[in-house]
């Protein structure tokens, strides 16, 4: 990839299979859960510790890590673990960088459509246009963004829910 391309400043990672392609009969089945996080976070580590060297050294970079709202989610294992997962990496991987000029961070749509649906109900997350998600990694691998690594944003509303008393 370097070879090819010599430095890479920025790198979003959108590349995993979308929830809907994991198999509910399988859904809390060890293999199934271990292939969904190796498809999502560990691809996304990968790629991650692909091009941190250089950012590193040249004191500037940004990752931008598309995960989902359903790391906060219970209704399906496969698809809470893979994204709280990449999550979790990507803030251990943030905290590595701190001070070096790079960033890393994520950004959790819940679902995405043309026409998105803003309040998904109590226990679900609200819905974001691609525009809405193109936007907010836009502006975080922006030199703006400098100040902001470590975090998760969560578009379209994160889940609502209710308060227990």
């Amino acid at each position: 990839m370097l070879e090819e391309f010599g430095r890479i400043d920025v790198l979003v990672n959108t590349a995993a299979p979308p929830a809907s392609t994991l198999d509910p009969a399988k859904d809390r089945g060890p293999e199934a859960i271990l292939a969904a996080i190796d498809g999502k976070a560990m691809g996304y580590l990968r790629m991650s510790e692909a091009v941190l060297p250089g950012m590193l050294e040249r004191g500037w970079g940004r990752i931008v890590n598309v995960s989902g709202q359903f790391a906060q989610l219970s209704g399906s294992l496969t698809a809470s673990a893979r994204n709280s997962v990449a999550n979790i990496a990507s803030k251990v991987t943030a905290d590595a960088a701190v001070g070096s000029g790079v960033t890393v961070n994520v950004v959790n749509p819940g679902p995405v459509s043309d026409a998105p649906e803003r309040d998904g109900g109590v226990g679900k997350p609200g819905g974001s246009t691609y525009e809405e998600v193109a936007a907010a990694i836009v502006f975080l691998c922006s030199r703006q963004a400098a100040g902001i690594s470590g975090e998760t944003l969560a578009l379209g509303h994160r889940i609502r829910g209710t308060i227990v008393l």
